[in-house]
């Protein structure tokens, strides 16, 4: 398992510090560290496709290349989602920001059961920090592990 993790941070560390890359990058590990590529890394690549670097939109991405093959950072918003943001899961390049990672959206009905409230869409929370954040969309059905 150790050479895992380190192949993961190997992964982050490359976005992280502004290198492009060819390989692809596991989305969790994006949105757990964040990207703070620099412009002239052109992009990165994230679950297969090819997500320009923050602050570029699409000029990486080739004449009439879809945006399911290369797109802005972030997707169309343009900058990953900080806690209480959606997070459009059909996105190509959209991610939570640092510290941040995509949780369902979801309720706890009066009877305790737990009602997903939109299926193509999350909600960007700090789970597992320890601290339940309703603001962020944390509750027990969606963070059991901050909202016991």
């Amino acid at each position: 398992m150790r050479g895992v993790g380190f192949a993961v941070t190997m992964a982050f560390l490359v976005v992280a510090c502004g290198g492009a890359t060819t390989s692809s990058v596991d989305r969790g590990a994006v949105e757990a560290g964040g990207s703070d590529a620099e412009p002239d890394a052109g992009f990165t690549m994230l679950n297969g496709a090819k997500c320009c670097v923050e602050g570029t939109a699409r000029t990486c991405c080739a004449e009439g290349e879809s945006e399911r093959a290369c797109d802005a950072y972030g997707g169309a918003v343009g900058h990953c989602s900080k806690a209480g943001e959606p997070f459009g899961t059909k996105a190509t390049c959209a991610l939570c920001c640092p510290g941040m990672r995509p949780i369902g959206t979801s309720e706890v009905a009066p009877d305790g059961s737990c009602t997903v409230t939109a299926v193509d869409s999350r909600v960007c929370a700090p789970c597992g920090d320890g601290v339940c954040s309703a603001a962020a969309g944390e509750n027990r059905c969606s963070c059991p592990m901050d909202c016991p």
